[in-house]
């Protein structure tokens, strides 16, 4: 599977504070683990699908992690609360 990070991504990542940006890169490492079959899949990730091609995981109990799988391409696009996924959403 390719992979890659959305510039939106980036730019909402570097705004969060070190504990927010530990669990989003904690939260992203389990979910990745789980799709190559190394580790199970954790039910505290709250995988939700939102869209035909869009899907969101939490990284803990405000942040969510927003990001678009299309056959073999898993692309990171965006993090932030609730209300800010559902507004990044709005503008696709």
């Amino acid at each position: 599977m390719r992979v890659f990070f959305n510039k939106s991504f980036f730019r909402a990542f570097s705004r969060l504070g070190r504990s927010e940006q530990e669990a989003v890169k904690s939260g992203m490492d389990s979910f990745m683990s789980a799709l190559d079959g190394s580790r199970a899949f954790p039910q505290g990730l709250g995988l939700r699908h939102l869209r035909p091609s869009h899907f969101e995981i939490r990284a803990g109990l405000a942040l969510r992690v927003l990001f678009s799988r299309e056959k073999d391409v898993l692309t990171w696009l965006f993090v932030g609360n609730h209300d800010e996924i559902r507004k990044f959403l709005k503008r696709l």
